[in-house]
């Protein structure tokens, strides 16, 4: 018997719960909500599938993730993973809102659905360094889920917690990053294997585990200023 879709398995890894809104970054990434009945976006710029007669999971899946960071470590790093040690040493709180990345360098899905999209690095100046261009990447891979998240909570109402998965958020950071872009608490994943726990809850009644991490972190102003820089200027 075919249970689901990884996606879709993945996202009830926690518990068969409707509002329920998960976030992975892997090489790529997608965000996606339980919900009770299937939605329709009337523009065409998310998925909705049926997971079973009462839960459907509606979102956006994305091109560019960690691929991204892979990309950058080639070319400004030694290709080694070296990117995450130096990520480690900066500071994201501290930023130029004027650099802006938009990380469509594998063409786009969701909200695009445009495979000739292409990245873009705008405002960059001789004054910019290898740091600045760095967050300006990092930042580009959330804010781009980001644009899919808003588009999701106009269909489908306000999101207020979100639980995060992925390769990328073992940079700890990332965590804490992602909830300011979001502005939501983010509650950690439990396991490594979502998609495996999330069929299995198709079929047992398996017990809630208690040890995840909420994180809550407000956005700086400069962080909300950087967004809608970031929205007005490329993603329409």
């Amino acid at each position: 018997m075919i249970g689901s879709s990884d996606g879709v398995l993945a996202n009830i890894s926690e518990g068969l719960n409707t509002q329920d809104v998960h976030l992975t970054i892997g090489t790529s990434g997608a965000i996606r909500m339980t919900v009770p009945k299937p939605y329709v976006d009337e523009k065409g710029r998310l998925f909705c599938y049926y997971l079973d007669d009462k839960h459907w999971v509606i979102g956006g899946a994305v091109n560019n993730g960690g691929n991204v960071l892979k990309w950058l470590d080639d070319l400004l790093f030694d290709g080694t993973t070296a990117v995450y040690a130096y990520i480690d040493t900066l500071d994201f709180e501290m930023f130029d809102p004027s650099l802006i990345f938009i990380p469509h360098l594998n063409g786009e899905r969701a909200p695009f659905w445009d495979t000739g999209r292409t990245g873009q690095l705008n405002g960059l100046k001789m004054s910019h360094s290898k740091a600045d261009m760095v967050k300006a990447v990092v930042y580009g891979i959330m804010f781009n889920l980001r644009h899919v998240f808003d588009t999701l909570k106009n269909v489908t109402g306000d999101i207020h917690t979100v639980h995060i998965s992925g390769g990328f958020f073992k940079v700890p950071q990332f965590k804490v990053l992602i909830s300011q872009v979001l502005n939501v608490s983010v509650i950690e994943s439990t396991t490594l294997e979502q998609t495996s726990r999330g069929a299995l809850r198709l079929l047992v009644d398996i017990e809630q585990q208690e040890d995840a991490q909420i994180i809550t972190q407000q956005p700086t102003k400069q962080q909300e200023d950087y967004y809608a820089r970031y929205l007005q200027g490329v993603l329409k």
